[in-house]
């Protein structure tokens, strides 16, 4: 793998930005695709409304994503670059997991009545189950998008 500390200044800040662009189109993609899919009918306009709605739903989360990934990828190096995906990979999805298990259970303390393991089960699957698939793809992709992004920026 590149040294992180090759990217200086105003590359690593680029790179963030590009990496969290290229995630979010990418995440939106994917949950246009998802939404045909579960609409059981292929529409353009479909595609282009989910896209768009999601697209600045998980702007600032996966920029969020991007930054701790930052931190990770410094922390998490094997000498197989394939043991070192998959387990980066693995922590970025269950850091997902974690983050949207964590903001249903913020949605039911501030709108509901009870706190329990029910109501913060049925909040994340009426409000962020869609959310999932696009963080699963973006979770998997990121390692990948960071690597090619890293060598574009280090070779400028």
């Amino acid at each position: 793998m590149l040294n992180d500390t090759s990217l200086k200044g105003n590359n690593r800040a680029r790179q963030i930005i590009w990496t969290t662009l290229t995630l979010d189109i990418l995440g939106c993609c994917m949950a246009g695709l998802f939404a045909q899919f579960y609409e059981g009918e292929i529409s353009l306009s479909l595609f282009l409304y989910v896209g768009i709605l999601t697209f600045g739903s998980i702007l600032i989360p996966t920029l969020l994503g991007v930054l701790i990934f930052q931190i990770v990828k410094t922390r998490i190096i094997f000498s197989s670059w394939t043991m070192t995906f998959i387990l980066q990979i693995l922590i970025m999805l269950l850091l997902m997991y974690v983050g949207l298990f964590l903001w249903a259970l913020f949605d039911v303390v501030v709108w509901s009545d009870r706190l329990t393991f029910s109501n913060v089960k049925d909040d994340f699957h009426s409000e962020f189950s869609g959310f999932a698939i696009s963080g699963i793809f973006m979770a998997i992709a990121l390692p990948f998008v960071d690597k090619f992004l890293t060598k574009r920026y280090t070779t400028k």
